[in-house]
């Protein structure tokens, strides 16, 4: 990482490579006390970790949620062993990324159109296998159509 000199009486910024590059500078010509190395150290190490987070922000976006006490409950219920709630929550956001799932589109929702095509697919075979066997050429258009939408649900 390279570290800005940010010293007041220092005008032209110069970049460092190491801790030593920087203290060598900073003394050049002189015999410091331990105490002014520490000091100098304790500076190049506050710079150095400040330009370390800005450059991590600037990579990577940070988003704060809030969660009641029941939701963050059933939250690390969900939550496999040795695995973090961060890591939960970024695996869970990049799937709905990779799948496409929209975001406001609540999965009991979801699951109810499943479940009402799944039972009008139901009741179409119950009649089928009790014997009123679906000879028209409508019935079976609406079938497919209902097996369609499920594919297009549940795929």
């Amino acid at each position: 990482m390279i570290v800005n000199s940010s010293d007041s009486t220092e005008t032209n910024q110069r970049e460092y490579k190491s801790l030593h590059e920087y203290l060598d500078t900073v003394f050049a010509g002189q015999n410091p006390s331990h105490e002014e190395i520490i000091r100098e150290k304790k500076k190049y190490w506050r710079r150095y970790n400040t330009l370390l987070k800005q450059q991590q922000r600037r990579k990577y976006k940070n988003y704060t949620i809030s969660l009641t006490t029941d939701e963050s409950r059933e939250l690390k219920k969900r939550i496999a062993k040795k695995q973090s709630v961060t890591e939960y929550i970024r695996e869970l956001v990049k799937t709905d990324l990779r799948t496409g799932t929209q975001v406001n589109e609540s999965w009991s929702e979801h699951d109810i159109r499943k479940e009402q095509q799944l039972f009008m697919i139901a009741d179409y075979l119950e009649k089928l296998v009790l014997g009123s066997y679906i000879t028209d050429h409508k019935s079976i258009t609406e079938l497919k159509s209902h097996l369609q939408k499920l594919w297009k649900i549940v795929g």
